[in-house]
Formats: C-alpha cells, structure tokens, sequence
C-alpha cells in the first residue's frame, strides 16, 4: 500500500490505532523530517543523507531504554521509567502486534510550532527504517 492511497477508511480498517505519550526529545526528531517521497530507490543524496541524520538522532534516544531504563514510546512495561517531558502521539501501525519492521504513522503537534505534524516510518527490504514527512 503506498501512503497516498490510504484513507480515513483504511486507517479504521487496517491495523491498529492508539495513543501513546512520546518522550518529547524523539518527537522534536520526527519533526525534522523533511523527506516526502516514500519511494526510497528514488531517494537522491540530499535525502539519504538527511534520513541518515534523523535515524542517528533516534538510534541515540533509544540507548536510553537500555541504558537509562527511560520508555521513551510509552508502550513499554510499567518497570520502565517515564521521561520528564512526554507528548502525546496517535500511532497507526500495520500490525495489531507491533512487530518490528512493520510501518508506522505518528500523528503530533509539533513541539516547537504547535503545529499538527504526520510522520511515517518505512523500512526497506533490509530492515533498516527511513522516514517520511506526510504532513
């Protein structure tokens, strides 16, 4: 499914939709998203580059779940801490089971602008994730 194809109907239908609180910090990231084209072997130098600076900036957030034992998705076990500042996200994932390497679409109010701001998370063939700015 490409995402210019998916509609209000399909998001009721397929998969799973939830809300969820966000450490704000990996939000602010989302929000940096700049890449529109959901075709990666279509994606130029610019655009690699720029998914390669976002994917760092979540790859080190996520040393904290290991590290810190911080839950920064907010869809860990509750023996987790939760970060100091959260935003609240709605997720729409392709799987009810939230199995890795499956999309997922984050809805949020940008931190910074306040701004409504839709972001998708891809993975290629594989396994390594690159993202989207959908709005």
């Amino acid at each position: 499914m490409r995402l210019k194809d998916v509609t209000l109907n399909t998001m009721a239908t397929v998969g799973a939709l939830e809300f969820t609180e966000v450490m704000t910090e990996v939000v602010e990231v989302w929000s940096r998203v700049e890449n529109t084209n959901e075709l990666l072997f279509e994606w130029g130098a610019t655009e690699r580059a720029s998914n390669l600076e976002i994917y760092k900036a979540i790859d080190e957030l996520e040393l904290l779940i290991h590290k810190d034992n911080i839950d920064i998705y907010g869809d860990l076990e509750p023996t987790f801490d939760k970060p100091e500042r959260t935003t609240r996200v709605t997720l729409w994932r392709e799987d009810v089971d939230n199995d890795p390497h499956k999309w997922r679409v984050m809805i949020y109010r940008d931190p910074s602008s306040g701004s409504t701001k839709i972001t998708a998370e891809l993975y290629d063939s594989h396994g390594f994730s690159y993202y989207v700015k959908i709005l």
